[in-house]
């Protein structure tokens, strides 16, 4: 935020090696108050309590110092005029058709 690195972990959350090339994984964040947690294949990797939250309407996804493709999106939330449980059939890892 403001050019600050307000949280990140030096813990490897996606694995490295070949059999990885064209797989899929689930990756969760949520916002509950002032706590951002995030989840790889239903393993929380970090937790960052905000003292000052952001308000708004607005998502924002990006990555540092690596590439990303993204699919099948769901964005969820439980003020809205219309509420999807985000935790409905959750695969522990997404499968692909190269498995």
């Amino acid at each position: 935020r403001n050019k600050e690195i307000v949280a990140s972990t030096s813990s490897r959350v996606i694995p490295v090696g070949l059999n990885i090339h064209r797989r899929w994984f689930y990756l969760r964040i949520e916002k509950k108050g002032d706590t951002l947690a995030y989840y790889v294949d239903g393993t929380k990797v970090l937790e960052f309590r905000d003292p000052q939250p952001l308000t708004g309407d607005r998502l924002g996804f990006w990555t540092y110092n690596n590439g990303i493709m993204v699919a099948r999106v769901r964005i969820s939330s439980e003020s809205g005029s219309e509420f999807e449980n985000p935790f409905r059939d959750i695969p522990k890892t997404c499968k692909t058709i190269y498995e």
